[in-house]
């Protein structure tokens, strides 16, 4: 049989026990995807980020360095994170987005997913309109 270069394999989710299917491109060390690739944002900037869990939250927060700040969280979180989006922002900003949806607030800087936040979400292009 041929190598195959896709496994398929069934995770779950230790925070609400939802079993994901997920296929996991088998890569060499030197072919390996970096975050940067995937995410192409200069480390150098302040980072308004939205990242959804697998539970139906989502995280509104800051960060200087995108990558480390999500691997953080993933390793911190018992649910699968995936991060939706980042726009440059500040202090300020993010603390206008989270009073915006305070309604939605769960706990910290986590929010209830909604079709309001979602909305909000993909509407954000350069600038966050509040």
């Amino acid at each position: 049989r041929a190598y195959d270069p896709v496994v398929i394999r069934k995770r779950q989710c230790r925070g609400c026990n939802k079993t994901f299917q997920t296929n996991e491109e088998i890569l060499s060390p030197e072919k390996e995807v970096k975050f940067t690739e995937l995410y192409p944002i200069s480390k150098s900037k302040t980072l308004i980020y939205f990242v959804k869990s697998s539970n139906g939250l989502i995280k509104i927060g800051i960060t200087d360095d995108i990558e480390q700040r999500f691997k953080n969280l993933k390793m911190m979180s018992p649910c699968m994170l995936s991060l939706v989006k980042c726009v440059e922002g500040n202090p300020t900003l993010e603390s206008k987005i989270h009073k915006k949806f305070n309604h939605l607030r769960q706990h910290g800087e986590w929010f209830l997913e909604s079709d309001d936040l979602l909305d909000f979400i993909k509407s954000i292009i350069d600038k966050i309109p509040i």
